[in-house]
């Protein structure tokens, strides 16, 4: 019995480590029944793994809780896959790394508002 394809992982935008956040990924394949899926999480600096969780659903995606990672690091995410039960499980090669960073929500202030909160000549 073959391995199952390697995962397609999404791409990502900066997202708040503060906040839950979803990784999905998609496996291009009719052969296989997926039964499970791995998110590594590594440290680009270092390369060190700060996260790592095994899921045994049907659903392309895991959500990873707030506060998990740190705001100002730049990761890295794959997904590998599992196929089959018992004597039969096979693991698909880790997906291609996928590079994001972990910034806290910017916030503005503008300090020179006049009382009045009107501008006249804005510019």
């Amino acid at each position: 019995m073959a391995n199952p394809k390697k995962p397609i992982c999404k791409p990502i935008a900066a997202f708040d480590a503060t906040q839950d956040h979803v990784f999905e990924f998609e496996v291009v394949s009719d052969e296989f029944q997926i039964t499970a899926n791995q998110l590594t999480i590594k440290k680009q600096e270092d390369n060190t793994i700060v996260y790592s969780n095994t899921v045994e659903a049907y659903p392309f995606r895991q959500t990873v809780s707030a506060n998990t990672l740190t705001n100002g690091v730049y990761y890295t995410y794959q997904f590998k896959v599992r196929t089959g039960s018992g004597d039969n499980i096979r693991w698909s090669l880790d997906s291609d790394a996928i590079p994001f960073y972990c910034y806290s929500k910017p916030s503005i202030e503008f300090t020179n508002i006049p009382s009045s909160r009107i501008i006249h000549n804005p510019s």
